[in-house]
This record gives C-alpha cells, sequence and structure tokens, in this order.
C-alpha cells in the first residue's frame, strides 16, 4: 500500500528514486517585498494584504524535512472536492518560523487573539494548514522534498489561501453565547447590552433570538434533563465572544467593577458559604463545566438595579472598544478583581499593580502614577501619598515578599497611625470610579440600614461619615 508523507513523499516500493529538490520560485513583478522580519523571519509580501502576508510566513514555516526545529504533525488529508483526500500525510513545522507567523497573526488578525496565548494562535494555524492541505501542497510534487513550501506556491494559490484565512477565525472573530452563573450578585433591573448582560435566570431566554427548547434557564447546567448534578444561580453574566478565554477576561473586567459597588466594610468580608461557579458555551452545540465561583463568598449579595446601569453602560463601550486606553482601563479592573478575594497581604500588590495599568508609564512610573493619583482624586498629601509609593516599590521590586516585612509598612503607620493597605484600597478605589467612571459608578449603601438607624439614634455610632484621613490634604513633617 502506498501512504504519502512528509509533504508529498511516496513512501513505497515504487517511489525508489530519489527526491527532486524543488528550485525556488522567483517573485513575479507584482509581488514585493516588505522589509523587515519577526524573530529573524522576512516578511514577504504586498504591503496592503496582511492575510497573504501570514500565509507567506505559515507556508514558509512548512517543509516536508524535519530541519533545526521541525514538529512533525500527521494527518488525513481532507477537505472539499480535495484530490488527496484520504490520504495519511505528515507535514514538518519550523517552530522558529511559525511563531514568527503567529506573533504577525496577533497583531494584524482578529482582536481576541490577543487574549490567545501565542502557542493557541499557533495551534490555529497549523489546523488552517490542515484544512487547507490541498492548497498549500500544490507546488509539490510526489517524491519531491521541499524545505518549503513558500517557494513552491504561485501567487494565484497564495491569493486563494489569504481569501481562506481571512474567512477563517485568525481573521474573522466567531460569535459564541458564553453563560457564566454567579451566585452572590442578585438582579433587580436586567442589563443588557451588545458587549455582555446581566440577566435574573427568569429572563435568561430573552438573550436568545429563537430560545433552545432545551433551555433551562433556573437551573446550571441550563440544560433540560442533563442527568447530572445541577444548582441554582442567582444571575447569569452573559457575553457574545470568540471563545472562553475571551469571555473570561472580558467576566474578570465585569466583576473588577461590580467588585467596587460594595460598601468598604462589607467588599472584602466573606463567609463560609459554599459558592460554585461553572461555564456554558452555546453554539452549534452546547459544552458546560463546573468550576471554581467567580465571585469570593460575600457576607451580603451584591444587588444591581437601575441606577447601576450608568457604570454598566461605560464598561459595555470599553469592553467593545480596541483603543489602548480602554484597554489599560479594563486591566486596571481586572487586577482589582483578581485582589478582591485575597487576604489583605496578598491584596496589596495587585491593588499597586491597578494604578500601575491606570497611570504607569513605564519610562517613569512612580512619578506617573503619583502625578495621576492627584489629577484624578487629589491633590492628597504627597508625602504620604509617596510612602505609600515606597511601600508599593518594596513589594514589587523584592525587597519585601510580603508587606508586612517591610520596613516602611510599620513607619507608615507611626507617622499616620492608619493601615496602608486599606488606604491604597481606598485610594485604587477612589481612582478606578472617578477615571472609568467619572463618577457613574456609586456605592452603595451598607445593608441592614434599619439596625444602623437605630445604633445612631442610641449614640453607637457617628451620626456623621468620616472622610478617610489619606483623601485628606495636609502637612506631615518627617519622622
Amino acid at each position: 500500500m502506498m501512504k504519502l508523507v512528509n509533504g508529498g513523499r511516496l513512501t513505497a516500493t515504487a517511489a525508489r528514486n530519489r527526491p527532486v529538490r524543488i528550485r525556488p520560485r522567483k517573485l513575479c513583478h507584482t509581488e514585493r517585498s516588505i522589509g523587515g522580519s519577526i524573530d529573524g523571519v522576512p516578511l514577504t509580501g504586498p504591503m496592503s494584504d496582511v492575510a497573504l502576508e501570514t500565509v507567506d510566513l505559515l507556508l514558509d514555516s512548512m517543509s516536508s524535512e524535519v530541519g533545526e526545529d521541525g514538529m512533525l504533525h500527521q494527518f488525513n488529508a481532507s477537505g472539499e472536492s480535495c484530490q488527496l483526500a484520504g490520504l495519511y500525510v505528515s507535514v514538518f513545522f519550523s517552530r522558529r518560523k511559525l511563531v514568527a507567523a503567529s506573533l504577525h497573526a496577533r497583531a494584524a488578525g482578529a482582536a481576541y487573539l490577543r487574549d490567545l496565548s501565542v502557542s493557541d494562535t499557533m495551534r490555529l494555524l497549523t489546523d488552517f494548514a490542515q484544512r487547507n492541505y490541498r492548497l498549500c501542497s500544490a507546488g509539490v510534487p510526489f517524491g519531491a522534498a521541499a524545505p518549503s513550501y513558500l517557494p513552491t506556491c504561485d501567487a494565484a494559490t497564495r491569493t486563494r489561501l489569504a481569501r481562506a484565512l481571512r474567512a477563517s477565525g485568525v481573521f474573522t472573530s466567531p460569535e459564541l453565547m458564553v453563560l457564566f452563573p454567579l451566585v452572590t450578585v442578585r438582579i433587580s433591573e436586567d442589563f443588557t447590552s451588545p458587549a455582555f448582560f446581566l440577566r435574573a435566570p427568569a429572563n435568561l431566554a430573552q438573550e436568545f433570538t429563537v430560545p433552545p427548547p432545551e433551555l433551562a434557564p433556573m437551573q446550571f447546567p441550563p440544560l433540560i434533563d442533563t442527568r447530572m448534578r445541577s444548582e441554582v444561580p442567582a444571575c447569569w453574566l452573559g457575553f457574545r465572544a470568540a471563545n472562553l478565554a475571551s469571555a473570561e477576561k472580558r467576566a474578570r473586567a465585569v466583576l473588577g467593577a461590580l467588585a467596587l459597588t460594595p460598601s468598604l466594610s462589607y467588599r472584602h468580608m466573606f463567609s463560609g458559604r459554599a459558592v460554585w461557579g461553572g461555564h456554558c458555551i452555546w453554539d452549534r452545540r452546547v459544552s458546560f463545566g463546573f468550576r471554581e465561583s467567580l465571585t469570593p463568598p460575600l457576607m451580603e449579595d451584591i444587588v444591581l438595579r437601575a441606577d447601576d446601569h450608568a457604570c454598566l453602560t461605560v464598561l459595555a463601550e470599553l469592553i467593545a472598544s480596541d483603543l489602548g486606553p480602554a484597554r489599560r482601563r479594563l486591566a486596571a479592573l481586572q487586577y482589582y478583581y483578581r485582589a478582591w478575594s485575597l487576604g489583605a497581604a496578598e491584596r496589596f500588590p495587585l491593588l499597586c499593580m491597578a494604578l500601575e495599568a491606570l497611570f504607569g508609564d513605564a519610562n517613569r512610573a512612580t512619578a506617573a502614577v503619583l502625578e495621576g493619583v492627584d489629577h484624578a482624586i487629589g491633590p492628597l498629601d504627597r508625602k504620604r501619598l509617596t510612602l505609600l509609593m515606597k511601600i508599593r516599590g518594596s513589594v514589587i521590586h523584592g525587597g519585601a515578599p510580603d508587606v508586612y516585612e517591610s520596613s516602611k509598612y510599620g513607619q507608615y503607620f507611626r507617622r499616620y497611625g492608619d493601615d496602608p493597605i486599606r488606604d491604597m484600597g481606598l485610594v485604587v478605589a477612589a481612582c478606578l470610579r472617578q477615571v472609568i467612571f467619572a463618577g457613574a459608578l456609586v456605592e452603595h449603601e451598607e445593608p441592614h440600614q434599619e439596625i444602623i438607624a437605630q445604633a445612631k439614634a442610641m449614640g453607637r455610632m457617628p451620626t456623621a461619615r468620616v472622610r478617610e484621613a489619606v483623601f485628606e490634604r495636609q502637612t506631615t513633617d518627617d519622622d
């Protein structure tokens, strides 16, 4: 039996002739080098067609020889009207060249690729090459050795490949419905937008043009007769995203914003109640799975009302934008989300990173943060804020793996009598509210207002809310 391997080399008794090495094809006058390189691999192709550039890089990574860094891929050639259908082929992908193709695709392709690892993008490209193997190998005859597929592929074939790549998931974002059940967030008034939605379980079907007959929104998994463990969600957070990774990244930003809504007393007050999490992806098929809860076990649920829609609208606009400032603000919210469920010491460095994402400048990191904070919520006591930044420097730059070990931690307490971790949390939250939401995100009242009112009437609590000292402009003498 005859088997086709190594991109067109026959391994059978009938193929005893020595393989013929293919002479590289010269570029025609309509094809010119764009110049430059990625990781030492030159980019070739028309300057205006990034899909064709990516195709050239992908073809150049493909070979019938292992070379210095070839990664073997073996598969059955397939595809519509594929003359090679059913034949078993082997192709080597140069790791170095495939990385270059992946980096180019991430920079020029669909925006969601930036949410994926380079390895995931490499997999997308190799999958594309397998699906379109007939075109990729069109210039590699039987019995021939091709150090690179690029010189064997004529301009018309490369153009067809570029057209197919533009229509693929590399350049066109697919749209899936990704749902996350939340346990500690309840919805008084649904919020929906093209970017994301927060729905009470009873209203989830409204997000579907035609609600699936198997949809069971009052439980997770949201499917009728799953015959497995089921739980009851308090609400649904949903996205129309390219894949689960993109939806997860957006979910962290949304939940980072929701973490700013509880009062300071309740934001990090957690109970021992059991919480759970999961995800469900609706496409041509439905997939789901349980996971850790996306929110910590809050003592009191977050309740979203119509008053919160203003900040959620701002958040939806940020998610829909590809501009740099929007991405930096979403990154700051993601850092804040990651800090939400941690203890005070572990929370501190992530709070610092949220400030860096919001105001940071690689050339003047601390100065840029100080100026950004002053411009957003100041002017504040510069000496006090500078000492906070010095504690941040000790932790971030390796001087103190635990904030409590920093000598400046005790110095801050001696000088101001306040906890620097708490003060950093106050500053970061105030900056996020002002810079990202321009005051549209309002902190919720503490729960149990009747009990608080009774305590104030009995003189057990102050009647007025005292402004936090870290927000006061004052002059402090050095120790």
